[in-house]
């Protein structure tokens, strides 16, 4: 499904290489009302990373001294011309294009720092990608494959209070920008309103993200309607147009093999002629700037600082033209100050109620509007997963001025299922496997409660219903209650790792645990546990050949998270601890109590990370039973040796983990970021407690080639341990 998404997304924004919009609007001498030279419009096209190019021109523009009255932009142009027009300059326009990422804005997935901590957990313990959305028990398809709510916040971030104007002419130079109606195909100029929703849908590549509502109308690409619209700017009453073209080279026939390709070219085609029409209706004062960027594509934003330079290149080749453009009087519209927020409103036709959006942010009234505060709240309201879209404008309300909060439903949004796999292999003829799924109700309740059941089959078995209770708007309190069943090996080995038997445990639980979120960083709940089941020696010889499991438990764990990935994590910090007391009088089989603490730190520079994590349990009294074992051994665990191979009541382990990132890949646009990286590891496990000693701990290591993919974590590696233990192993998708 996302192989498919991402070709889609590529095929339409290749085939949007030629979009172009324009238009003008009158910009008089300052307190005359007369206008005293002649109106001169910019006109930027669109086509994707390619358009990353108009920030090259707009320098060389600046550097002779040309500022334009008017700027006009379709899609990628509109992107560039809107942050031109809100009053950055071309080096500022240059850091931002070289600073963005752009792989986030085509990615469905909130940032992670807008994640409660449940929801981080989660993202870590099934680290698959793509969720597919039910509604009324079949699945639901959405009117785009990508949500546009990473790109909408990220265009507010940008333009922030500087365009927080009703009429685009009040911005620091007048704007406009072009968008097609997917009812009647007709062009839209959109010339007021909300800026940011307007720069979107001149950015809404059909197929992709979905189309745009505004102004009552249903908005798709402006490139669909009218590729160059020089016409606009004629309509806006502009003397001389500056059009900047975005060259694209069609296919050959010999690259046309396939019915893509058959699709895209003849798209392009009808693009191409769209721009030949709007073309001609240049006049001799006119100026086209036409960009060469051969060997660049749409797709190539991970290349968008080296596309800069062509534009440079080209307005260069057209300054003998340019000469006759009457230059800049200097007057330019300082920006507007931040609006002050008098009141805020919520639209809301979800099922959670109003004060599950208000308790999530922190606008002040009475103050000038913190665009980065709010930017900041809105992700978080995104992220418990109900809505298509969470949105804001500026509304007047005679002398009053409101913050109005928009969230609006996502079909099918409030069940969804997932599934995944689970390979593991150390290439020596042992190997494993699991397949998984979950299948989750959100918005239970106005406090969007959630139902989740999720089951594993393969090497292991698992099946586990739970049912997460907000019990407040902001989810900082909750109880969770949980039943679950569980059939698994656990291995026995000698101490030369030589593996002398295996017990297959059945055993079923259920848990009810309470506690409370701080947060996006961190979490403590207290809980009580009883379950019951065997252990049944499946291979080899072991003591006895069947065990009783019963189990009656008080836990108290906690954690902090910070990291900005679960996996391949660059930034940040991720602990955790877990206290349990098994108690005779709660059905458990002994009396023990165990403390367990663990800890990761990474810290980065360019393309290399570093990690540092240790972690540790002990039994404090008692003797655990054989579920309740520690365990160590496998990749990254002690990577020269079997996965679990070492148990006991207390273990140690300390690692540090190098990666460098070895591609430029954008994963918008199928890239798969790869890396390469070592570990050095240090531990052991223990049988009996009082025998823990520095003096037998073990020192390995490893070597690995990983992969963030879209069933999680993919790692080959080769690890060696002490006592000449070393294995070859491969792992993909998700780690239990």
């Amino acid at each position: 499904m996302r192989a498919l998404h991402l070709a889609i997304a590529l095929f339409v924004s290749s085939s949007l290489g030629f979009l172009v919009a324009t238009g003008a609007s009158a910009q008089d001498e300052p307190g005359t009302g007369t206008r005293s030279r002649p109106k001169v419009a910019l006109v930027l096209s669109g086509g994707g990373a390619l358009g990353i190019a108009h920030v090259g021109v707009i320098q060389e523009l600046e550097r002779m001294g040309i500022h334009p009255d008017l700027v006009v932009g379709t899609s990628m142009g509109a992107i560039v011309g809107g942050l031109y027009s809100v009053g950055y300059r071309g080096d500022e326009l240059e850091t931002v294009v070289r600073e963005i990422d752009w792989a986030a804005l085509f990615d469905d997935t909130p940032p992670r720092d807008g994640l409660s901590f449940r929801q981080k957990q989660d993202q870590a313990d099934f680290p698959v990608k793509p969720r597919f959305r039910l509604k009324d028990g079949t699945l639901s398809l959405p009117s785009g494959l990508v949500s546009d709510q990473n790109l909408l916040l990220t265009l507010r971030e940008l333009v922030g209070a500087k365009g927080a104007v009703a009429d685009f002419d009040r911005l620091s130079t007048p704007f406009r920008c072009v968008a097609a109606d997917i009812e009647t195909g007709a062009p839209v100029v959109l010339k007021s309103g909300d800026l940011a929703s307007a720069i979107r849908a001149s950015f809404s590549v059909p197929g992709v993200f979905a189309p745009m509502p505004y102004d009552n109308r249903l908005l798709v690409d402006g490139g669909m309607a009218m590729n160059i619209p020089v016409e606009v700017a004629l309509a806006e009453g502009a003397d001389i147009v500056i059009v900047v073209r975005l060259n694209n080279t069609l296919k050959t026939k010999d690259e046309i093999k396939t019915a893509l390709d058959v699709v895209s070219q003849s798209l392009s085609l009808l693009i191409v002629q769209n721009e030949t029409a709007q073309i001609a209706k240049m006049r001799p004062q006119d100026v086209l700037i036409e960009v060469d960027l051969a060997g660049f594509s749409s797709s190539s934003f991970d290349q968008a600082a080296t596309i800069i330079a062509p534009g440079r290149e080209a307005a260069l080749k057209a300054q003998e033209r340019l000469d006759s453009v009457p230059r800049s009087s200097g007057m330019i519209a300082a920006p507007l100050p931040p609006p002050e927020i008098d009141y805020i409103s919520i639209s809301n036709d979800t099922r959670l109620a109003d004060e599950v959006i208000a308790a999530r942010l922190d606008v002040k009234t009475g103050q000038p509007l913190n665009t980065d505060q709010l930017n900041r709240d809105l992700t978080e309201i995104y992220a418990l997963g109900a809505f298509e879209r969470v949105d804001h404008k500026i509304v007047r309300d005679g002398t009053r001025t409101g913050l109005e909060i928009n969230v609006i439903e996502r079909p099918g949004a409030y069940d969804y299922i997932r599934a995944g796999v689970t390979l593991e292999t150390n290439l020596d003829g042992s190997a494993g496997y699991l397949l998984s799924f979950d299948y989750t109700r959100t918005a239970v309740d106005s406090f969007n409660a959630e139902f989740r059941v999720e089951g594993v089959i393969g090497d292991a078995l698992r099946l586990q219903a739970e049912y997460f209770q907000p019990l407040d708007a902001k989810q900082s309190w909750f109880v969770l209650p949980r039943v679950g069943f569980e059939a698994r090996d656990v291995p026995i080995f000698a101490t030369d790792g030589y593996k002398v038997g295996e017990y297959r445990a059945y055993y079923g639980t259920a848990a009810l645990e309470a506690g409370r979120q701080f947060e996006d960083w961190g979490e403590i709940r207290i809980g009580i546990e009883r379950g019951i089941g065997k252990a049944n020696l499946e291979e080899g010889f072991a003591p006895l050949d069947d065990l009783d499991i019963d189990i009656g438990q008080v836990t108290v764990s906690g954690g902090i998270d910070t990291l900005d990935q679960p996996y391949f994590a660059r930034t940040g910090t991720r602990a955790r601890a877990r206290w349990v007391q098994s108690l005779e009088a709660l059905g458990a089989g002994e009396d023990y109590q165990t403390i367990q603490v663990g800890v990761a730190h990474a810290e980065s520079w360019g393309s290399h990370t570093l990690i540092l994590n240790a972690e540790g349990g002990t039994t404090l009294t008692g003797e655990p039973t054989i579920e309740a074992l520690f365990r160590l051994g496998g990749p990254f665990n002690l990577s020269g040796l079997e996965r679990n191979e070492l148990s006991g009541e207390a273990y140690g382990r300390a690692g540090m983990i190098y990666a460098v990132k070895i591609n430029d890949a954008d994963p918008t646009f199928f890239g798969v970021p790869l890396y390469a990286g070592m570990t050095v590891e240090a531990g052991n496990a223990w049988a009996d407690r009082d025998d823990a000693s520095l003096d037998d701990v073990i020192v390995g290591g490893s070597v690995f080639l990983g992969a963030d993919t879209l069933l999680g974590p993919a790692y080959i590696g080769y690890g060696h341990a002490e006592g000449g233990r070393e294995t070859v192993f491969l792992f993909l998708g998700r780690p239990f």
